[in-house]
Parts: C-alpha cells; structure tokens; sequence
C-alpha cells in the first residue's frame, strides 16, 4: 500500500474514532444531565419534569444528528463529486474533443453584448470605453444588419486614444477607418453552425492575430461568438 493510501486510511480511521469519542461523551453527558435534574426536582413534579427534560433535549439531539448525519454524507457526496470529475477529465481524449460542436459552447447571439454599427459609428471612442467598463466586458462585438463587422478589444480603444490623442473628439468611424486599427479590429473567423471545436482549434493554431470566432447558420446570419478564452476552457491549445 502507497504511503498516500495509508495516511488516508489513517486519516479516515481517526475520524471515525473521533466520531464515536464525541457521540459517546455526548450521550452520556446528556443522559447525566437529564438524570440529575430528574432526580433533583421535588417529587411531585417530576412527570412535568420529565416533559421539559424531553423538550429541552429533543431539539438538541435532532440538530446533533443532522450535523452528524450533514458531515459524513456531505464529506462523501463532496468526495464523490471530485473523483468523479477527476475521472471525466482523465478521460477526455482528442475523440471525445472532436465531438464537441461550436454552438455547444458558443455565446448566443441572443445574450451577445454588442452594439450596432449605426449606433456607434457617432459615438466617441471614450464613450464606448466607459460603456464596456460600465458592463464589465473587454471586447465589443460591432453588428451590421444579420452579421458582424467588427470585434474591438478594450485595450485597441486605449491604444487608439494615445495614438489619435491629436484628433479632436475622436469617434468609432475615424477610428475604424485607420489603417492600423482597421484591419485589427476586422480580424475574426468566421465558420458555419455544425463545425467541430476541434477544427476551429486547429485553424486559430496557424492564425495567432485571431482571437474571436463568430457562428453564422446556412443563411450566413449571425448566431453566436466564441472568444479564445473559451475556447482554452475545452481544450488544449
């Protein structure tokens, strides 16, 4: 037996004896206790006696059995859980992977935060800074009509406004039109409902500037977006 196995099976021998140590002294000490209030009380009124002693210590010994009972199926149930995902993911193989499709894991785009191109073409680029900080996001997905046209990181914006800091009140269509930003933000991949997570992985591996995929169904209309971060979640890169 591995010393590993040992000191679990020590560690585990020592609970339980600590268990019944404590359950013991527990119950003699109640039993003790209830006989010598029993016995103390005058002997006329030792059937009310015993009626408060059972109501006194009933709700005690429930509430210790349920902890009893909370700690030791709560430890397995929680030990159980852990070998359980230790073997699923002990078991994940490039097969298992190559089943996983990208709507699977996809954002929808119905829970997609993003913004229309009309709406923001106008907008100044610290406005949208702070309406990504206000929502917590770091890439800002820009939609026109069924499809994506743009996807910006946080940090492009804040590239952008040291570089523009020149151009008075700098908004999102002189900023999209800059040779530098606009092929950064116009960078993405695009693939069809139905395709593997496997081969997205494989694609982003020969395209290190792309960083976020979009889903379109068989009309070519947007349907959700993966980003690398997810992507990592699930596999392996």
């Amino acid at each position: 037996m591995s010393k590993k196995n040992i000191f679990s099976a020590a560690n585990g021998m020592n609970r339980n004896t600590l268990a019944i140590i404590v359950i013991i002294l527990s119950i003699g000490g109640i039993i003790s206790l209830a006989l010598v209030y029993f016995f103390s009380a005058d002997a006329n009124a030792r059937d009310q006696t015993a009626g408060n002693i059972f109501n006194t210590l009933l709700p005690v010994i429930t509430s210790w059995v349920g902890t009893v009972l909370a700690f030791y199926f709560g430890r397995e149930n929680f030990e159980a859980a852990s070998n359980r995902y230790e073997q699923m993911i002990t078991k994940l193989s490039p097969d298992v992977l190559d089943d996983v499709l990208v709507e699977q894991i996809m954002i929808d785009k119905n829970t997609m935060i993003g913004l229309d191109y009309e709406e923001v073409k106008d907008q100044s680029v610290d406005q949208l800074i702070g309406f990504m900080e206000k929502i917590k996001k770091s890439r800002l997905p820009v939609l026109e009509k069924d499809g994506i046209k743009y996807i910006v990181h946080k940090s492009t914006f804040r590239d952008a406004k040291q570089r523009l800091s020149t151009v008075e009140n700098l908004d999102f269509e002189t900023f999209s039109q800059d040779k530098q930003y606009h092929g950064l933000i116009s960078t993405f991949l695009i693939v069809a409902e139905g395709t593997k997570l496997e081969s997205v992985r494989n694609e982003l591996k020969t395209k290190t500037n792309i960083r976020d995929v979009f889903v379109v169904d068989k009309d070519n209309k947007l349907i959700g977006w993966l980003t690398d971060s997810q992507i990592l979640k699930y596999m392996h890169m």
